[in-house]
């Protein structure tokens, strides 16, 4: 019992030592949207939806597809799904077309998104970090496809991804009492003559942000913090060590 309980406070030091995650995010408002539009022989069709909540967050998903012609030659589609939390959350998107015009000199495009399709708007509870991991790519021809954009109202600004970069950390510093919004766009356009073919684009995000209590780097500890979970396990050896000959 008195290697146990000696153990057991060495333990209880150790984690005491290491800071916590704090509440990193008070949430304000988070949103996303959905817009195709599509184009043959000058008969247009679009549409666009958005869905939102303030300061309790949810799950949304918004969808739209669109189809031109007197044939529905051109046919897109854009959708996003999103699992939002205070301080970590997902996202997926997917943004596709397909064309199914003869050959000619008729003109024919598609575009989907363009407006933030997600947008997270916060309120940071101390000195962090957001992390924005993302995966993408597209099946089909890649041809019009831009990948995405995430736009960034802190210090470092937003970035562009292209589809050569299709994976990766987007990563910003944020400041104990700043309010931020962070989103990501779909780059989809494609326009010319002749098209015949299926493509769509899928992109898979995650965010997180986090923070420590009293500056703990991280939680790793500082060097007097080492060296006091050293002597609270050096305690529970010398126990150890004590209770050997009476084993015996």
């Amino acid at each position: 019992m008195t290697i146990t309980r000696a153990m057991t406070a060495a333990m209880t030091l150790a984690m005491a030592l290491v800071p916590a995650a704090a509440l990193a995010a008070t949430p304000i408002k988070g949103f996303v949207s959905s817009r195709v539009f599509a184009n043959y022989a000058g008969f247009d069709a679009m549409d666009s939806t958005g869905a939102q909540w303030l300061s309790a967050p949810t799950a949304l998903g918004v969808s739209r597809a669109v189809s031109a012609g007197p044939g529905g030659q051109v046919y897109a589609y854009h959708g996003v799904a999103a699992d939002f939390g205070a301080n970590a959350g997902q996202v997926s998107i997917a943004a596709g077309w397909d064309f199914d015009a003869p050959p000619g000199p008729l003109v024919t495009e598609a575009e989907v998104g363009g407006f933030p399709d997600w947008s997270y708007t916060f309120q940071a509870q101390g000195d962090g970090v957001l992390r924005l991991t993302y995966e993408f790519g597209v099946t089909g021809l890649p041809t019009g496809f831009g990948g995405f954009n995430i736009g960034w109202t802190g210090a470092g600004g937003g970035e562009s991804l292209l589809l050569s970069q299709s994976n990766g950390v987007f990563e910003r510093q944020i400041t104990a009492g700043e309010v931020y919004l962070v989103t990501i766009s779909t780059v989809a356009d494609v326009f010319g003559t002749g098209f015949d073919y299926t493509a769509v684009m899928n992109g898979e995000f995650g965010y997180s942000i986090t923070e420590q209590i009293g500056g703990g780097g991280g939680g790793v500890p500082e060097p007097g913090a080492w060296a006091l979970m050293i002597l609270g396990f050096g305690a529970a050896g010398a126990a150890l060590r004590r209770r050997r000959p009476a084993a015996a």
